[in-house]
């Protein structure tokens, strides 16, 4: 082993993931992505990510290389009371330190009982390898700690997400910025919006300039890409080339969601927005409640799947679906008229369409979708649209220009020209 390899590329780090539970599929890693993510805007680089199971020789084993290779070492789970959490142990095992009881964590673990009995298993959270630093857990009771093996920074952190991040965010990443060793990476972070991961590369190729280069994720409702290499001023005139092409519109600076964008305009405006979803089926309300704080701009929602719903929910005539049927300019008007007049809202989004795999006709074929939206100021904007691709993504698709039309709206501009067709 090259004790040197670390000194030689400085900012760099390994993941450890633990758990059997990750190892066997029985659940879904969601931690590697967001620290990767949060680890490049510090200058840190990840070179690996390691699944391993609860068995003490091998985590020894893997933590002693990645000691070795690395700057930074990063553990996730195995802080639990049970027997097979050994993450404590293993840590204490590699630094040849004993572990040390920690009050502060048992103090906050007594807290968080409520005044009920706590079980003595629970003791074992408040244990840390001696020399290390207790690192607070405001979402639950096991103590995450950091410190030094050797001349590695050593973090361990809990399993569970939502414990996990926000302990990484309020105690690591503070820590971490204040090493002599991070340095902010130099890149542009952008989002591309109704252009597909090819699409953007041939565009990128076009327009790109010298030593800039491209990378690409897949997100919810965008291509997010990162102009790296090259100096500022390359960076900046390649993502002007980039946008000069695919417009201001669908090509932004930022790492942001649509629906994201959308809330925070909301509630600068203090404003409410109604969604009446047919084809997307609750899709929006669900993107925008994600979001923490959605209820500060958004009202509800009317889920008229059925033309029986889009009647009795609605008050949609049912004339005119007899006469136009259920996707048509005619109905989702409507439906965005009437969800504004019986809510509290100040902006209405409508959608019907035909998702698939069934349901088209060589007039309306599967794909085909209306979308409207509405405002109390007057704004009227309706426009159909065909999406490609499965029933997923055409609902997937539906929601990303059902969120451009409301950010129009609430800017008070015209998004009619965007692509009919996607």
């Amino acid at each position: 082993m090259n004790t040197n390899s670390k000194k030689q590329s400085l900012n760099t780090c390994s993941i450890i993931a633990l758990g059997t539970e990750l190892t066997r599929g029985i659940v879904q890693d969601k931690h590697t992505v967001f620290l990767s993510q949060e680890l490049r805007k510090l200058g840190i680089t990840v070179k690996k990510v390691i699944f391993l199971p609860d068995e003490y020789d091998l985590i020894k084993e893997e933590l002693q290389r990645a000691v070795i290779e690395n700057n930074i070492v990063i553990l996730s789970g195995g802080l639990g009371p049970t027997s097979d959490d050994l993450t404590r142990e293993i840590v204490a095992d590699v630094a040849k330190v004993k572990q040390e009881f920690c009050e502060s964590a048992w103090d906050k673990i007594k807290i968080k009982s409520w005044g009920k009995s706590i079980p003595e298993s629970n003791k074992k959270q408040a244990y840390i390898p001696s020399g290390f630093t207790c690192l607070d857990n405001s979402r639950g009771t096991a103590c995450g700690f950091i410190g030094k093996i050797d001349d590695t920074e050593v973090i361990v952190l809990p399993g569970p997400p939502v414990e996990l991040q926000r302990m990484f965010l309020d105690s690591v990443v503070p820590a971490l910025r204040c090493s002599s060793q991070s340095q902010a990476s130099e890149e542009l972070v952008c989002s591309a919006y109704m252009v597909s991961e090819s699409y953007l590369e041939d565009t990128f190729q076009k327009v790109k300039v010298r030593d800039v280069l491209l990378q690409t994720r897949l997100a919810q409702d965008r291509v997010v890409c990162t102009l790296y290499n090259g100096t500022k001023e390359l960076r900046a005139k390649t993502f002007t080339g980039l946008q000069d092409i695919l417009g201001e519109i669908r090509f932004r600076k930022g790492d942001r969601s649509l629906p994201e964008s959308v809330l925070e305009l909301l509630i600068k405006k203090n404003k409410l927005i109604v969604f009446a979803e047919s084809c997307t089926g609750g899709l929006l309300s669900t993107w925008i409640t994600d979001i923490p704080g959605s209820s500060q701009g958004f009202w509800g929602s009317f889920i008229t799947y059925s033309n029986e719903a889009k009647i009795n929910m609605l008050g949609v005539d049912p004339a005119l679906i007899r006469e136009n049927g259920a996707v048509s300019e005619q109905v989702v008007s409507a439906m965005a008229q009437n969800a504004l007049s019986n809510s509290k809202g100040d902006i209405s989004i409508a959608v019907s369409g035909i998702a698939g795999p069934e349901g088209g006709s060589e007039e309306k074929p599967v794909g085909t979708v209306w979308i409207a939206v509405r405002t109390k100021t007057g704004i009227n904007m309706v426009k159909r649209f065909h999406f490609y691709g499965t029933r997923d993504v055409v609902r997937k698709k539906t929601g990303v220009v059902c969120f451009f039309f409301a950010e129009s709206a609430l800017l008070g501009n015209n998004v009619l020209d965007i692509p009919a067709k996607w």
